[in-house]
């Protein structure tokens, strides 16, 4: 058997890996297959590890209620989503190149496949699933989720920083403004992640945290698409970053 200290650095090799893979080093088709093998390659780790289908938020009997939970939370994100791209103050963060200039084709594999699986799914089977098990091993509670979701908040650097090169507020600002910017996504996504871990621990599934993850980066890419294609956005809004957890 795996040793808990071990385990948890197999499953950051794991996740530091698919994050690089998926981020620059190959094609976005190996998206979806490699975050399912690395989130499937983490929870077979912790399992190894004594870190069974409950701790892991992965019990069949717990699904109604993350299922619930889940609900709860998505309609409240969807609706801050909405308001905040009809609010002429946060709507420049529904504009971006990126996401505006694929096809409709695109878009759909984008929300259906790419974000639900490849991204939402993937990432919380990893952080609120098999890390989040391992360390409530070692930590407490509050503890294990700060440790969790500070990682979580670290996973986001290096998609941040891809997508800078695009986005409308970072892509022709100053250094300064950039590791301002890196560090103001790290920091929101650490709270993004407490949150998500906290609705994993109450509903005791890892269903509650992925609806959530899927509604937020879904919503985000949708009211993206749709703003910055209106004369309302097109008339009020410079083009700009991404809403979501991504």
């Amino acid at each position: 058997m795996l040793g808990l200290t071990t385990a948890e650095w197999s499953i950051g090799a794991v996740a530091v890996t698919a994050n690089g893979m998926t981020n620059g080093l190959l094609p976005q088709k190996f998206h979806v297959p490699i975050g399912l093998l690395a989130s499937a390659a983490t929870s077979y780790t912790a399992f190894r590890a004594d870190v069974g289908a409950r701790e892991q938020g992965l019990a069949l009997r717990a699904l109604p209620r993350g299922i619930l939970y889940g609900i709860a939370a998505s309609i409240p994100i969807a609706a801050t989503l909405i308001v905040g791209a009809r609010s002429k103050h946060s709507r420049p963060m529904y504009a971006e190149e990126r996401i505006t200039a694929v096809s409709g084709r695109r878009a759909a594999y984008e929300m259906l496949i790419r974000i639900p699986l490849g991204t939402a799914l993937s990432e919380e089977v990893i952080f609120r699933g098999s890390l989040l098990g391992l360390l409530l091993r070692h930590h407490p509670t509050p503890i294990a989720a700060a440790l969790d979701s500070f990682l979580f908040g670290l996973w986001h650097v290096t998609p941040t920083l891809s997508r800078m090169p695009t986005h409308g507020l970072t892509k022709e600002s100053t250094m300064a403004f950039r590791s301002a910017w890196l560090v103001v996504t790290v920091g929101s996504t650490f709270v993004s992640g407490l949150a998500l871990s906290w609705l994993r621990l109450r509903s005791g599934s890892i269903v509650a945290p992925w609806m959530a993850h899927t509604t937020a980066n879904c919503a985000g890419y949708a009211l993206t698409r749709f703003y910055r294609r209106s004369r309302l956005c097109n008339a009020t809004a410079p083009a700009a970053g991404t809403t979501g957890l991504r």
